[in-house]
């Protein structure tokens, strides 16, 4: 990795995880995201394509299962590098799922609230805000990758051997 692809990536994790700051968030159970409501598309298929991205999300965390109103069940948890091979199970005809990028995954998190989990509970019902795992790996540590928690704790990088869970993803540069 160039210095400049190097310092790139620690100015964007800077960023992201100064942007989902639990301070800057100011609504609760009483005022829910819904101006983001209309940048999300639920599919037929139980999954949501983000009309701003391009990108389409597993609604519920792998593990859970959609009953056509919740997400049900436990989300999953897996290692790092089971995480990434998540994505290359994909069926014939299926969707080409892959574990996002950092930046990708940080699209999802509302920036208007503090209370857990802070991401849009309307498309995402039943987000656990524990920390989910990117495919973005912290320069210079080849053992260590980032995850995003839908709490106050926002970004930070981890072994690979930690287990999180997974949100997976599929557009663009697939």
């Amino acid at each position: 990795m160039t210095r400049i692809n190097y310092i790139l990536n620690i100015f964007l994790v800077a960023l992201i995880a100064h942007s989902i700051d639990a301070s800057a968030q100011t609504c609760g159970a009483e005022s829910s995201p819904q101006e983001s409501n209309t940048r999300f598309f639920i599919n037929a298929d139980d999954t949501v394509t983000d009309l701003d991205s391009g990108l389409t999300w597993m609604r519920c965390s792998v593990g859970m299962e959609w009953n056509g109103k919740h997400c049900i069940g436990a989300a999953r948890t897996f290692d790092w590098r089971i995480a990434m091979q998540l994505g290359k199970k994909n069926p014939p005809g299926s969707h080409a799922w892959r574990l996002p990028r950092l930046p990708e995954l940080a699209t999802l998190v509302e920036q208007r609230c503090k209370i857990a989990p802070r991401v849009n509970t309307t498309i995402f019902p039943d987000t656990p805000a524990k920390p989910h795992w990117t495919s973005t790996t912290k320069p210079g540590w080849s053992d260590t990758a980032y995850a995003l928690g839908f709490d106050a704790r926002g970004v930070a990088a981890y072994a690979h051997d930690q287990k999180f869970a997974v949100r997976l993803v599929t557009g663009r540069e697939d």
